[in-house]
C-alpha cells in the first residue's frame, strides 16, 4: 500500500543555516532551528483489489488533508491554513472540499480592534463539485467531467478539537446544518445556532448531443464531451435590489444580456457558443472535420466564421466577424505547421520567414502589396553564400561593415533576425541573436538606416549581454597586446573617419543559486558590438547589493552611496525601512555629520554644508517605517505610517485600514482620522458596480455580459446610458439624462462612427478604425490611416456653444459646429516614429533621431511668414539614455550632471553662446530622494536690511515625505 504513495510528498519544512560557523550563541541556534514554514499531507489508501492470485493488489490514494503553518522563525504565533477534502468519489474526484484559515493564536492589544478582529477571523471556503454522468457503453468509455461549481463562505461552524476535521462538515450545506445569507450579508449575524452559508460564485458547464443538435441538460454528458456553452451567476435578485434599488428592472438585465439558468429567478452571464455544424449539415459532416468549430457566437448572436485550410483542419485559414471583416492566411509553413503570409482586414499584407530551425528569419510588412517592404533575395533556407555573410556579420571589425552587411542581410525586409549558435563551441562565447530593422521602409528609401541589437544568451537561455546601437561618442575600447595583455581606453568614435557609431552594453548582471539578482551594474558605452566579459567594462559604475531570506524574498539592499534599506517579516506584519529609516545605521549619515568626506564632496560639486543639513533632517524620520498587517488569510488589512512631530520629535502613528472580503474585493477604506474615503460594492463576478466617495459622492454601474458599461448614475441624479454598434458591440454613443439643473438632460455627449460604412475602406485602411468622434470639444475626423494603422492626418472642429452641454442628435451635428477645422497631417517611418507633422497653421515641424532612436533635432518650417527655425540642434544623451546635454535653436546649451551613485539630477546648468551663465541649480537630496536644497549659484549674493540674499531654496519633510517648509 505504501508504494502507491510513490512520489507524494509528507512533509516539508523551510529553514535558513544562517548562524556562525564558530561560536554561535544558543540564540543564533535556536533561530536556525525555527522553519520559516512547514507544509503537511495526509493521505487516504483505498484497496480496489486485494492481491489474491495476483502479484500485486490495487490501491487508490487520495489527499484527505493539508496543513501549512507560516511561522517566520516563531513557533508560538504562526499562521495556519487548512485544506479538507470533505468528500471524493471512487475516482479520487473531489465533490466537496474546504479551505481554512485559523485565528491568530496571540493577539496584539497595540492593534485597532478591527484589526485584531480580522486577526481572530476563521474563514472557511467551501467548494461544492458536480459532475456528470458516465458515458459507457460497449463502444465508448467517457469518465465524468466537471458540469457544475458552487463556492460558499461558511461561518459558524463547530470543531471538535483544535483543528477542523472531515467529521466536522458533514452535510453542512443542508438546511439542517446552515442558514442561507445573500451574497451581500457579509456581516450577517449567525442565528438559530447554526452555521451559516454564503453563495459567492456559481458556475455551470452545459455540453453538446452526440448528434450537435442541441445542449444536453445540466449534469449529462454524451461520449464525444464537446463543450455548449457555461453560465457564471452575476446578480441573485436581492443582490440586484440591495446594489440598485428600483433603478434596475428585468427589461434592462435582458437589455444586457442576462439569462436565466436552470429555470431559477437569478441573472447569470453566458460563454457564447461553438459551433460545428452548418444548419443543413450532420454530424457526419462534424466527424469529417474532425469535429473542429466552424464559427463561434456571442451571447449577443454575433457570429465568427472560422475556414479552415483544405480538409486538413489543422490550420484557420480565415476568420470573418459579423459585420464582414476578414483576417485571412494566405500562406502556410507546413514544415513548421504555423501562417507565414498574413493579410488583414484592409487587406494589407505581412509575412514571416523562418529558417532551418523553425526560428524566426525575416519579417515584411507589405501594405496591399508593394506599399511598404518585401522578402525578396530571401529563402527559407540559409545558403552556403549566406552562412558565410551572416559569419562576416557576426565578425565585422567597425559598425562601417557591420551595418553594410547588416543592409545586404535584410535585403527588402522589414526586420532581420540572425542567428550565431556555433559560437561557443568555436570560440567559448554565448550565443548570439542579432536583430537588423529597417528605420524606412523599403519602397520609401530602399538604402534606409537600420536599427541593430545584439542579445547574448548563456545555455540556460538567459539573457547575459545586451548591445544597442548609439550615437558616435566616447566609448570604451579593449586594447589587447601580443602577450596576452589589455587596456581599456576611451576613444572618441565621432572623430574616427569614417564615424562610426557606439554601442550601449547592458551592464553584469549577478545571480545568486536560486537566481535572483544579487548585484546589477550599469550600463557602458562600447566601441563594439561583440560579446564583452571584462570587470572594466560590464562591471562599470556601481551596483546595489542585494540581500535574500531562505523563501526568496529580498530582505535587505545596499545602496551605492551608503545608505540601504531593509524589510522585516512576520506571520502576521511586514515592516519596511526605507534609506531615511535606516539612516543613523548608514555610513551615508556618519560621513557627513562628522565632515569626514568634505573634500570627495567639493570635487563632485556638492556642498559639504547642505549635505550635513540633509543629512540631520532625515535623521529625524530614523525608525519609522512603514508596517503592514495583515489577516488570517495573509492579507494587508492595515498601514502604518510612522510620523514624528517635527517640533517634539514625539511619535505619531497613521492608521489606514481596509476591509476586504473574502474573495479579496476591497469594501472599505478607513483613513487616519477614521474617515471611510472610499465603499465598494461588487457583483458576484468579482466586478466593482457601486462605489462611495467620501468627495465624490456615490456612483453605481451596470456593465453588460461583455464587460461594457450598460447604465450609470449618480447622486446629482444623471443617468448615463452607453449604446454599441451592432453586431461588433463597439461604443457609438453615450448619452446623459436627467440631472440637478433647471432643466433636465437628455443629451448624446459622445458618438463614434466606424470606417466599415465608408466607401472603399479597404483602400483608406478604414475597416475596424474610428473615422468620426464627437465629443464635449467637438469633432475628430480621420478620414485615412496607413497601412500600420497610424492616422494620415487628422482634423478638429470646436463645439459651437462651449457653455452648454454637448448634444450630438443628427439635428445638431451640423449646427453645432464651428466653421473653421484644424487639420494636423502626420508622416511616420517604419519604427511608427514621427517625421514630418503639419499643423493647422501650414507649419511643418520635422524631428529626427539619434542612432539610438531618440530625439536628436527637431526643425520647424513656418509658412507666414515663410521660415524655417531650428528649435532643437542637438542632444546628447549617457549611457541610460538620459539626456547629458540639448543645444536649442539659440545656441542656449543646458547640461545636466547626475550623482554618480543615486544617478538624480545633481546639477542643472544653462548657458548662452557666449557662455553667459543663465542658471546653474545644484540639487541637494536625503537618502530617499527628497529634494532638501536647491541653489542657483548664478544668483550673486547681496545684502538687504541686514540680511544675506543667497539663490538657495530650503525644504524641510516629515517622516511622511510631505513638505511641511520651504524658504529661500
Amino acid at each position: 500500500a505504501l508504494r502507491a504513495c510513490k512520489g507524494m510528498g509528507l512533509r516539508s519544512e523551510v529553514f535558513a543555516h544562517d548562524a556562525p560557523t564558530a561560536d554561535a550563541n544558543p540564540e543564533q541556534i535556536k533561530k536556525q532551528l525555527t522553519p520559516y514554514s512547514v507544509a503537511a499531507r495526509n493521505y487516504i489508501i483505498e484497496l480496489l483489489q486485494p492481491r489474491g492470485m495476483n502479484k500485486h493488489a490495487v490501491f487508490a490514494v487520495k489527499e484527505s488533508e493539508a496543513v501549512t503553518y507560516n511561522y517566520e522563525r516563531d513557533t508560538e504565533d504562526p499562521r495556519i491554513a487548512h485544506n479538507l477534502n470533505i468528500k471524493l468519489d471512487e475516482y479520487g474526484n473531489v465533490l466537496e472540499s474546504a479551505a481554512v484559515v485559523y485565528p491568530r493564536r496571540q493577539a496584539d492589544a497595540s492593534l485597532p480592534a478591527a484589526t485584531q478582529q480580522s486577526q481572530d477571523k476563521t474563514v472557511i471556503i467551501y467548494t461544492q463539485n458536480c459532475f456528470t454522468n458516465d458515458a459507457l457503453n460497449d463502444d465508448e468509455y467517457r469518465l465524468r467531467l466537471p458540469s457544475e461549481v458552487k463556492t460558499f463562505e461558511l461561518k459558524g461552524v463547530n470543531k471538535t478539537g483544535i483543528y477542523y476535521t472531515v467529521g466536522d462538515f458533514e452535510d453542512i450545506l443542508s438546511d439542517v446544518k446552515s442558514s442561507k445569507a445573500e451574497y451581500h450579508e457579509i456581516d450577517k449575524p449567525l442565528a438559530g445556532g447554526k452555521a451559516q452559508r454564503r453563495l459567492i460564485e456559481h458556475v455551470r458547464n452545459i455540453f453538446y448531443k452526440n448528434d450537435l443538435t442541441g445542449a444536453l441538460p445540466l449534469h449529462q454528458l454524451d461520449s464525444l464531451a464537446l463543450p455548449f456553452e457555461s453560465y457564471q451567476l452575476a446578480y441573485t435578485p436581492a443582490l440586484l435590489t440591495d446594489i440598485f434599488g428600483t433603478r434596475v428592472n428585468e427589461d434592462l438585465m435582458r437589455e444586457g444580456k442576462f439569462t436565466s439558468s436552470e429555470g431559477d429567478d437569478n441573472w447569470w452571464i453566458r460563454s457564447g457558443t461553438r459551433q460545428f455544424i452548418e444548419d443543413a449539415e450532420s454530424v457526419v459532416d462534424a466527424q469529417n472535420r474532425f469535429y473542429t468549430p466552424i464559427s463561434y457566437t456571442d451571447p449577443y448572436g454575433a457570429k465568427t466564421k472560422v475556414k479552415h485550410y483544405g480538409n486538413y483542419f489543422l490550420f484557420i485559414e480565415e476568420t470573418e466577424d459579423a459585420a464582414g471583416n476578414k483576417k485571412s492566411v494566405d500562406l502556410f509553413n507546413f514544415r513548421t505547421l504555423s501562417p507565414q503570409r498574413m493579410k488583414d482586414a484592409n487587406a494589407n499584407l505581412s509575412e514571416a520567414l523562418v529558417d532551418e530551425l523553425g526560428l524566426v528569419k525575416a519579417v515584411a510588412v507589405f501594405g496591399k502589396g508593394s506599399e511598404a517592404d518585401d522578402l525578396t533575395g530571401l529563402t527559407e533556407f540559409t545558403t552556403t553564400a549566406e552562412k558565410t555573410q551572416i559569419t562576416s556579420f557576426f565578425n565585422a571589425p567597425d559598425s562601417v561593415q557591420l551595418t553594410s552587411l547588416g543592409k545586404d542581410l535584410l535585403q527588402h525586409a522589414t526586420a532581420r533576425f540572425v542567428y550565431d549558435f556555433d559560437v561557443y563551441p568555436n570560440s567559448g562565447k554565448p550565443a548570439v541573436v542579432a536583430s537588423i530593422i529597417r528605420e524606412e521602409h523599403f519602397q520609401k528609401n530602399n538604402n534606409s538606416p537600420v536599427r541593430l541589437s545584439f542579445e547574448y544568451s548563456n545555455g540556460l537561455d538567459q539573457i547575459v549581454m545586451k548591445k544597442v546601437q548609439a550615437a558616435p561618442g566616447t566609448a570604451k575600447q579593449v586594447i589587447v597586446y601580443h602577450d596576452n595583455t589589455y587596456t581599456v581606453a576611451d576613444i572618441n568614435t565621432a572623430a574616427l573617419n569614417p564615424q562610426q557609431i557606439r554601442w550601449t552594453g547592458s551592464g553584469r548582471t549577478v545571480l545568486n543559486n536560486k537566481g535572483n539578482t544579487v548585484k546589477q551594474y550599469e550600463p557602458y558605452f562600447s566601441a563594439t558590438h561583440q560579446y564583452e566579459d571584462l570587470k572594466e567594462l560590464v562591471e562599470t559604475g556601481v551596483t546595489p547589493l542585494m540581500y535574500y531570506d531562505a523563501p526568496g524574498r529580498l530582505v535587505k539592499v545596499e545602496m551605492p552611496d551608503g545608505t540601504f534599506s531593509k524589510t522585516e517579516f512576520n506571520s502576521w506584519k511586514q515592516s519596511f525601512y526605507d534609506p531615511n529609516d535606516t539612516i543613523l545605521e548608514s555610513p551615508w549619515y556618519h560621513k557627513r555629520t562628522n565632515r569626514l568626506i568634505d573634500a570627495e564632496l567639493m570635487a563632485e560639486g556638492k556642498d559639504p554644508v547642505q549635505e550635513k543639513a540633509a543629512a540631520d533632517k532625515a535623521a529625524k524620520h530614523a525608525n519609522t517605517p512603514n508596517v503592514q498587517c495583515f489577516d488570517t488569510m495573509g492579507r494587508a488589512v492595515l498601514s502604518i505610517e510612522h510620523n514624528k512631530n517635527i517640533s517634539t520629535g514625539a511619535d505619531e502613528f497613521y492608521h489606514l485600514q481596509v476591509k476586504s472580503d473574502i474573495e479579496g474585493n476591497l469594501q472599505s477604506a478607513t483613513d487616519a482620522r477614521g474617515n471611510v474615503v472610499m465603499q465598494y460594492k461588487y457583483d458576484m463576478l468579482g466586478n466593482k458596480v457601486y462605489q462611495s466617495s467620501m468627495d465624490a459622492g456615490r456612483r453605481w454601474l451596470l456593465s453588460n455580459i461583455l464587460g461594457n458599461p450598460l447604465r450609470t448614475w449618480d447622486e446629482r441624479n444623471h443617468e448615463f446610458r452607453y449604446f454599441y454598434d451592432d453586431p461588433l458591440h463597439r461604443p457609438t454613443q453615450s448619452r446623459v439624462s436627467g440631472g440637478d439643473g433647471a432643466a433636465p438632460l437628455d443629451n448624446v455627449f459622445d458618438r463614434i462612427f466606424y470606417g466599415e460604412a465608408e466607401a472603399d475602406p479597404e483602400r483608406k485602411n478604414l475597416r475596424g478604425q474610428i473615422v468620426k468622434h464627437y465629443d464635449t470639444a467637438g469633432l475628430v475626423e480621420t478620414p485615412e490611416y496607413d497601412f500600420q494603422g497610424q492616422p494620415k492626418s487628422t482634423t478638429r472642429k470646436l463645439f459651437k456653444n462651449y457653455k452648454s452641454v454637448a448634444n450630438w442628435t443628427d439635428a445638431h451635428v451640423a449646427d453645432d459646429l464651428e466653421n473653421d477645422d484644424f487639420t494636423f497631417t502626420t508622416e511616420t517611418d517604419a519604427l511608427g516614429r514621427i517625421t514630418k507633422q503639419t499643423t493647422p497653421d501650414g507649419s511643418v515641424i520635422t524631428p529626427s533621431y539619434n542612432e539610438a532612436g531618440l530625439l536628436g533635432s527637431e526643425t520647424v518650417a513656418h509658412a507666414d511668414p515663410a521660415i524655417t527655425t531650428v528649435y532643437i540642434k542637438d542632444i546628447d544623451y549617457n549611457e541610460k539614455g538620459r539626456r547629458k546635454k540639448i543645444v536649442y535653436g539659440n545656441d542656449v546649451v543646458t547640461r545636466f550632471y547626475y550623482d554618480k551613485e543615486t544617478f538624480r539630477l545633481q546639477r542643472l546648468e544653462t548657458k548662452r553662446k557666449n557662455d553667459d551663465p543663465l542658471q546653474d541649480w545644484h540639487y541637494t537630496f536625503d537618502p530617499v530622494g527628497n529634494i532638501t536644497h536647491i541653489e542657483d549659484k548664478n544668483i550673486p549674493v547681496v545684502f538687504f536690511d541686514n540680511q544675506k540674499i543667497t539663490g538657495v531654496s530650503t525644504y524641510t519633510y516629515d517622516a511622511l515625505y510631505r513638505l511641511i517648509e520651504a524658504a529661500g
